[in-house]
């Protein structure tokens, strides 16, 4: 029996790369009517094609195109996978992110084709993180396809003996049958067609069958009559094969039936395009604040539900859309146009924007649910995490100039407070006034705490120096000590006696004339940096914290640097707010921590690297780690890139390639104007934690989201309400197990919690929820969703289909 080719007619669409969204989605309806068009022509002729965000374009731009399409779907000659709403890139979006692309994306194709998919396909995404395996398993799929890194010639080896076909296993063990398609996903002539086929045929010695694509891509078009028959012309020459018109289905269907052995790799599939992990940092930093906005919006939804409230009658699945759109895997990262860009940052910004209108309405709804105090003005501090918060509060306040303030908190006593300068800088002495105040606070878990502030003098006002030694933190927990230039030299753990840096920490200057991608003839490298600091100076100073600042320049680039360290915290935070002016170059800060293993935030799950020299990708936390546990975690606010070197590791803050740039021989002119990424004025955050000890991944957990989840406030008028104290009482009792989302269910009036496990290892957690108490098993990295509904609790897969039904404790 001959073996086979399931030749699968393909386009990869990139909605955006080299030319705006508009004419993407122009060339997708292009593409697809071609592909009728074939199938009218060839009676075997078979059509493979993804992403839901382009058949929902089709559907509102031409519904009498859309109809043609369901036919030849239901009739079985085209063929959906992937099952996403786009292609994104695989590495950088949060976790959430990439289960809302598969609720999202099949939901969308079960309402309007009938079908689900069950092959997932990310053909051109620059990488694929390890949590994938079990997220596309728990989206209804069996098999999925990749090209990018092209496993059979990559330099690295990420599979035993460079197999095409695999089972990759991921973080939690689940294993899922995978192929990296031995041959390119477009081929658009007759010889590029027969190398497609024949290095697909040179990897098929092993297996009983291999896909093989074939069709014009990246800017759309399809299978042509040329591509079709040239696969026709092709099989005499190919003639101990059957090339056969086909699909991926096919594909994976004949091998489950060969039951032909697979090998198994662990690997998550990294350095591709190293490049896009620090390319446009502002459009990265977007992505991040409109995930955390979206999280944000849903969780205050429910927990307005809670306390008697209706769900909002606006949904977040729109917004939702919009951001899985401009996660594409070019636009993400970074590889597009300045135009392309433009668009992106406009829809991003609208999405966080919406979004925090509907976080604003659900706080609104909360307040006017509870019993707040009779008197003062009530100040409702909303804490999403699932851990309690015991910290400082920072609350700006509408007050009258000429009249004293208290703060209070629900039960009568007295907050202490330091005023601090609000964000304006007018002073009201007659009419008008703003106060910002820094105090002390505890708030439940997923809750509100409620405090009040009064119009009377304050008995315990914490008092606020503007001088004091500015070259040392001390809070008795961490010291930090800065030089005269401003750098940290020395970051310790007082608790422990252990010091983390054996070097001033500093930022370093590369020369980086490589594309967005990383790619390019000349190499990047380090180069001297004339740094020098205008002001090393204490300006804050009180019992709750003390702040340091440190303005510093160089040619091309200005700094303003805030090191602030509060009371009883194990974190030294840097504000940095800097501009920049230096094209095709790199800034990085340098972390001099020693050769160290590197624990890094992926997607719902931990990423583990050595001691390699190259870019790598995290998300909200890095932890420098020495063998014995020891060592500096770094908590970020939106940043992606790092580099561990040797004795030193670094966090890669701006890249400045030219937009789109090019890489043919000779593409650069002089007399040309030419745009680049990330110039002007950025900001960002740091926190560090140096340990003496070692850590649990889920305490990284908890500190990426106090950073990136600070308490959400309201500052009202209303008193008198008669509701409820508080929302019923919250907790996940699991030292290892994070509440990742909360959020209304796909469909009716549950709740849906998801929930996952951050260490590693095996664990039992309780949900408790008012009078409700959940026991829940996990196992290791695994990605709970939990449905509440009424007095009933189920879980559920990632697509909310119901799979076991849960006892609750009551």
């Amino acid at each position: 029996m001959k073996k086979v080719l399931h030749m699968v007619g393909h386009s990869h669409i990139d909605p955006v790369w080299f030319w705006r969204w508009e004419e993407g989605m122009q060339e997708v309806k292009a593409t697809f009517r071609s592909a009728l068009e074939r199938m009218e022509a060839f009676a075997d002729f078979r059509f493979t094609s993804t992403s839901a965000a382009f058949f929902a374009y089709v559907q509102r731009v031409d519904p009498e195109l859309f109809e043609q399409i369901r036919r030849r779907v239901q009739e079985g000659r085209w063929e959906i996978v992937g099952g996403w709403w786009v292609e994104p890139d695989c590495n950088l979006p949060c976790g959430e992110a990439f289960v809302r692309q598969g609720l999202y994306g099949q939901a969308y194709f079960q309402k309007e084709l009938g079908v689900r998919c069950t092959i997932g396909a990310n053909v051109d995404s620059f990488g694929h993180h390890p949590q994938l395996p079990q997220i596309l398993k728990k989206s209804g799929m069996e098999g999925y396809v990749f090209l990018r890194p092209q496993v059979t010639t990559s330099a690295r080896e990420y599979v035993p003996g460079r197999k095409p076909v695999f089972l990759w296993r991921g973080l939690d063990g689940t294993a899922l049958p995978t192929v990296s398609l031995p041959g390119e996903y477009t081929t658009w002539f007759l010889e590029p067609t027969r190398l497609n086929i024949q290095k697909t045929v040179d990897q098929l010695a092993e297996y009983p069958c291999l896909p093989c694509c074939y069709g014009v891509g990246d800017h759309g078009g399809g299978p042509t009559e040329e591509n079709i028959r040239a696969v026709e012309t092709l099989r005499p020459a190919f003639d101990e094969v059957e090339l056969r018109f086909s699909g991926f289905e096919a594909f994976f269907a004949q091998l489950r039936e060969s039951r032909t052995p697979l090998p198994i790799t662990d690997a998550y599939f990294d350095h591709v395009n190293p490049g896009c992990y620090s390319a446009d940092a502002r459009l990265k930093r977007a992505v991040r604040q409109a995930e955390y906005t979206l999280l944000l919006a849903e969780k205050l939804s429910v927990l307005a539900r809670l306390v008697g409230g209706q769900w909002m009658p606006e949904s977040t699945q729109g917004l939702w859309e919009r951001l899985l759109f401009n996660q594409f895997h070019d636009t993400l990262g970074g590889t597009v146009t300045l135009e392309a860009h433009q668009d992106a940052m406009a829809d991003l910004q609208g999405v966080k924007a919406q979004a925090r209108t509907l976080a604003h309405l659900a706080m609104q709804d909360i307040a006017r649910n509870l019993a707040l105090p009779s008197k003062g003005t009530p100040v409702l501090l909303f804490n999403l995490s699932d851990r309690p918060y015991d910290g400082l509060a920072d609350v700006e306040i509408n007050w009258f100039c000429q009249d004293e303030l208290s703060l209070w908190d629900a039960q009568g006593r007295e907050v202490p407070y330091a005023r601090l300068k609000q964000s304006c800088t007018m002073v009201w002495n007659v009419l008008g006034g703003r106060r910002r105040v820094l105090f002390p606070v505890h708030v439940p878990a997923f809750s509100c705490g409620v405090y009040y502030a009064l119009p009377q003098k304050p008995r315990q006002q914490v008092a606020v120096a503007y001088d004091g030694d500015p070259h040392v933190l001390d809070n008795g927990r961490v010291r930090l000590r800065l030089n005269d230039a401003g750098e940290p030299v020395s970051l310790k753990d007082l608790r422990n006696g252990f010091e983390a840096l054996h070097a001033p920490c500093r930022l370093s200057l590369w020369r980086d004339e490589r594309d967005p991608w990383g790619g390019g003839p000349r190499p990047f490298h380090p180069m001297e940096m004339d740094m020098a600091a205008d002001a090393v100076e204490c300006v804050e100073n009180s019992a709750l914290r003390k702040v340091l600042r440190v303005q510093s320049h160089a040619p091309g680039l200005r700094v303003d640097t805030l090191y602030i360290l509060r009371a009883q915290e194990d974190f030294v935070s840097m504000e940095v707010r800097l501009w920049w002016d230096k094209p095709w170059h790199q800034l990085r800060l340098t972390l001099p921590v020693g050769a160290c293993r590197c624990r890094c935030e992926s997607p719902y799950g931990v990423m583990v690297h050595g001691e390699e020299d190259a870019e790598l990708f995290m998300q909200r936390f890095l932890d420098l780690r020495t063998p014995g546990g020891e060592g500096l975690a770094v908590v970020n606010d939106g940043l992606y890139a790092f580099q561990p070197r040797g004795q030193e590791t670094d966090l890669i803050l701006l890249r400045s390639p030219i937009y789109a740039q090019g890489t043919s021989p000779d593409w650069y002119r002089e007399k040309d104007v030419y745009r680049y990424m990330d110039l002007g004025e950025h900001a960002f955050t740091l926190r560090f934690y140096p340990h003496g000890k070692d850590l649990t991944d889920d305490r990284l957990f908890c500190w990426a989201d106090q950073t990136e989840r600070p308490l959400e406030y309201l500052v009202g008028s209303t008193t008198g309400n008669s509701g409820t104290a508080l929302p019923p009482a919250f907790a996940l009792d699991g030292p290892n197990v994070r509440l990742g989302a909360a959020k209304r269910a796909q469909e009716g009036e549950g709740i849906i919690f998801r929930l996952h496990e951050t260490c590693g290892r095996p664990a039992r957690a309780t949900l408790t929820l008012g009078q409700k108490r959940i026991p829940l098993s996990f196992g290791p990295y695994e990605i709970k969703t939990l449905r509440l509904d009424g007095g009933r609790a189920c879980l559920t897969n990632l697509l909310e289909d119901e799979v076991e039904c849960i006892e609750m404790d009551l």
